[in-house]
């Protein structure tokens, strides 16, 4: 699951860093999150909340078919594929 949180202050980023996840900066000033589950979802806003930021928007997506199909096909080939080119 992706989660994006709009017209986030950029101290939010360190917060979320804390919690041992990874966030991405997006050039509108978004803030985009890798999460696993849905109480990463509410942990992740529950801290930000206590640090007294607030985001202007939060958007949560699944992966589309799109996204797994390149997940899947794009990472480094795998050890058969490398002894099948020889």
């Amino acid at each position: 699951m992706r989660l994006t949180l709009k017209s986030i202050d950029a101290a939010a980023e360190r917060v979320i860093r804390n919690m041992g996840f990874a966030p991405v900066p997006l050039d509108d000033g978004d803030l985009c999150v890798t999460v696993k589950t849905p109480d990463d979802v509410r942990r992740i806003l529950n801290e930000i909340g206590k640090s007294g930021l607030a985001p202007g928007g939060v958007d949560v997506r699944k992966p589309n078919l799109e996204e797994v199909f390149l997940k899947l096909t794009t990472g480094p080939p795998s050890a058969g594929a490398e002894e099948r080119d020889r």
